[in-house]
């Protein structure tokens, strides 16, 4: 019974290891294919969670309502520039792009532009191989050979969710 006991409780293991693997494997590389696209495309609100995407799109409404009422960019909310593009960039010349998935489960993604290079954090939600991004932090170096080591402290949805709260700018009144 003993030696029974040896065989098939290390054999349950690597069977429970093998059951699993295949869809944290296939977690994986829905996230990084997903971080490589919105930085791509430059655009989170089309992957976000519904909630990310709620607080988002109320966000965008204040800016667009700031920015009417100065004629202006508003709080300048930007997508984009939590995803390393910097002042008036469209199409990121993305080189040396390394991608890797955390323990915790948040992808943390390095590249450089030739001008600069960026550390950009996703949180996502997946289902099966489908994933949404719920959360995004970007950390900046001005030097394309020195990676950043940390991310800004405040993240995309933080910032959205100030503005929701305050309907205003989340660096500053421009509504007083």
């Amino acid at each position: 019974m003993f030696n029974l006991t040896r065989k098939i409780i290390p054999a349950l293991a690597l069977f429970s290891l093998l059951a699993v693997s295949p869809t944290a494997f296939a977690n994986d590389q829905a996230k990084l294919a997903l971080a490589k696209k919105v930085v791509v495309e430059g655009d989170v609100s089309s992957y976000a969670t519904p909630s990310f995407k709620n607080i988002l799109d109320q966000a965008y409404e204040i800016n667009d309502k700031i920015a009417a009422m100065y004629d202006d960019m508003g709080c300048e909310l930007a997508e984009m520039g939590y995803l390393g593009y910097g002042n008036g960039d469209f199409g990121l010349d993305i080189r040396n792009w390394k991608a890797n998935v955390t323990k915790s489960g948040m992808v943390r993604a390095t590249f450089n532009d030739g001008g600069s290079s960026s550390l950009i954090e996703f949180d996502m939600v997946c289902n099966g191989n489908k994933c949404l991004i719920d959360d995004v932090r970007h950390g900046y170096s001005t030097n394309p050979k020195v990676l950043p080591k940390h991310t800004e402290e405040m993240s995309l949805r933080q910032e959205a969710q100030i503005m929701v709260d305050t309907n205003d700018c989340a660096w500053g009144s421009r509504l007083k």
